[in-house]
């Protein structure tokens, strides 16, 4: 019998699981916005729209990953601190709209130790990247699409 239990357990919670990735705590601070970032990645992967972002409501992230609008609110605001996300309201009723700066998050992640290639990319992303910010901002407008959907696969065999 406590085998049949631990199988409908494991079925009925399965149904709704959330991946959850622990050295992005590492990287984003904490175990919620790890979770939130991990929520985003996941809906990001599915697809976007044609400007980048995607939405979810505050009920939805809460019913997905059961933060509190608190929780949400700070992670939110961790999130675009560390420039991993972008984040507007728009529509109406307004919704949360979500912009993942996924080559931030590349370069945070290859920051990370647990990430094996870290060292010799990090250092050509930093040697890469040393623009001001107006000549980043005319390459990503004019030369490349810094909305273009990627899968998590293609993010982390990314040469840089």
């Amino acid at each position: 019998m406590a085998i049949e239990h631990q199988r409908e357990i494991r079925k009925s919670l399965n149904s709704r699981a959330v991946a959850f990735c622990p050295a992005l705590v590492d990287i984003v601070g904490s175990i919620n916005a790890a979770l939130f970032l991990a929520q985003l990645l996941y809906w990001h992967s599915l697809g976007v729209r044609k400007d980048g972002y995607i939405f979810k409501t505050i009920a939805q992230t809460h019913e997905e990953t059961r933060l509190t609008r608190a929780m949400q609110d700070k992670v939110v605001n961790d999130l675009q601190e560390l420039g991993i996300i972008d984040y507007k309201l728009a529509g109406v009723p307004a919704k949360r709209h979500f912009l993942l700066n996924l080559d931030e998050l590349y370069h945070q992640v290859s920051m990370h130790e647990d990430f094996t290639p870290s060292k010799e990319k990090a250092a050509r992303y930093l040697a890469r990247n040393k623009q001001t910010i107006t000549e980043t901002t005319q390459e990503n407008t004019i030369e490349n699409n810094p909305h273009k959907t990627i899968s998590i696969n293609e993010l982390f065999s990314r040469n840089y």
